[in-house]
């Protein structure tokens, strides 16, 4: 079982921490060199103090994560909902383009789908009618 740590040497290691106040880090009030001397000195006096004191991992900052893993939670729900859209997205593009192929489709000529369908250009009738006489 652990040794109980006296109230003052539990001051001293909050004052060791960092604090995050009105939006900055300001640093530790006791320096660990100071806080050494002060573990050294409650010993002297008799006082319970942990040889090594362990970290309160807790209380710590946590780690920064890289840029995708912070926005991945909000990344996925923005996939999600899309995914609930996307019938109507489809349908809204596939509209969109039919009439942009209407606006831009060109009317072709009956001598161009002649062309088309036979691979050949199509006879001029009136040339062979009057060639033929």
């Amino acid at each position: 079982m652990a040794k109980p740590i006296s109230k003052t040497f539990e001051k001293l290691l909050d004052l060791r921490k960092p604090k995050y106040i009105n939006g900055r880090w300001r640093k530790p009030v006791v320096s660990a060199r100071d806080l050494a001397e002060a573990r050294k000195s409650l010993i002297a006096m008799g006082e319970e103090v942990p040889s090594k004191p362990l970290r309160d991992r807790g209380n710590d900052r946590p780690f920064k994560l890289s840029k995708w893993e912070r926005n991945k939670e909000s990344r996925e729900d923005r996939i999600a909902e899309n995914m609930k859209r996307m019938p109507e997205i489809i349908a809204e593009y596939r509209n969109k383009m039919a009439e942009l192929r209407k606006k831009t489709r060109k009317v072709k000529t009956d001598e161009e789908k002649y062309r088309i369908a036979t691979g050949r250009a199509k006879p001029d009738l009136e040339y062979a009618k009057n060639k033929k006489k």
